[in-house]
């Protein structure tokens, strides 16, 4: 899931694309929604929807306190 703007979006689509040409076997999927869709839905409920949210920084502060998100980094 990310936001509809171009610059969320198609860098999302344009790495997807070429990860499955390198991993056939493995397809990704993105949906988008509006950026205020992510002000009116709460963030736990979005991340028990997808498996790989990409989210603003204002949020960064609240993940960090609640560990609903992980960093990618560790793995």
């Amino acid at each position: 899931m990310t936001w509809e703007h171009s610059k969320g979006y198609y860098p999302m689509i344009k790495t997807a694309q070429r990860f499955s040409e390198i991993y056939l076997h493995i397809k990704i999927e993105w949906t988008k929604r509006p950026l205020q869709g992510f002000a009116v839905e709460h963030i736990d409920k979005l991340v028990a929807k997808c498996n790989l949210p990409v989210i603003d920084q204002p949020w960064a502060g609240y993940n960090s306190d609640t560990r609903i998100i992980i960093p990618l980094n560790k793995y």
